[in-house]
């Protein structure tokens, strides 16, 4: 396993940069999911990478439970820092 540590600012902000639109992709993940799940709704993401996705979902749906799963150690203790 590589060392993380002091790259994980760079890799979000690299991921921001690096895909246009990111944030409005996250926007409408949310609200294509906000016409299913209930309001107390438990959501599953798969590859949760650096916790972005997850962040952005809970921002906008404070009632949901998020289960996050990635193959990368590394990333899955991005995604708990990050969200």
């Amino acid at each position: 396993m590589t060392d993380f540590k002091g790259r994980q600012v760079g890799y979000i902000q690299g991921a921001i940069r690096q895909v246009p639109g990111l944030e409005s992709l996250h926007r409408m993940a949310s609200m294509l999911l906000g016409e299913r799940a209930p309001e107390n709704g438990r959501i599953l993401v798969i590859g949760a990478g650096g916790g972005l996705e997850l962040k952005a979902l809970a921002e906008a749906n404070n009632g949901w439970i998020f289960d996050g799963v990635d193959p990368s150690p590394d990333m899955l203790s991005l995604a708990r820092e990050t969200s």
